[in-house]
């Protein structure tokens, strides 16, 4: 998903949330704004433990030498 999609989908939401502020009754639009920031705490959560994986994950890629070398990288 490109960023410009996933800034107007974020828009969309906020637009919808605010016309359910004015639609539900105060308690109901609290339990859905609960669930919602249940939700988001939960996928801020997994998001912090990805980059913390990623962080300390071993890269698949060596910077190590192997010896001995091919003879065409020896200088004689």
């Amino acid at each position: 998903m490109s960023r410009d999609t996933a800034d107007e989908q974020i828009g969309t939401v906020l637009m919808d949330l605010m016309r359910a502020r004015r639609t539900l009754d105060p308690q109901t639009f609290d339990d859905l704004i609960g669930s919602i920031l249940t939700e988001v705490d939960m996928g801020m959560q997994l998001a912090d433990e990805m980059a913390l994986e990623a962080k300390f994950r071993r890269r698949t890629e060596s910077n190590v030498i192997s010896f001995p070398l091919p003879d065409s990288h020896c200088h004689r």
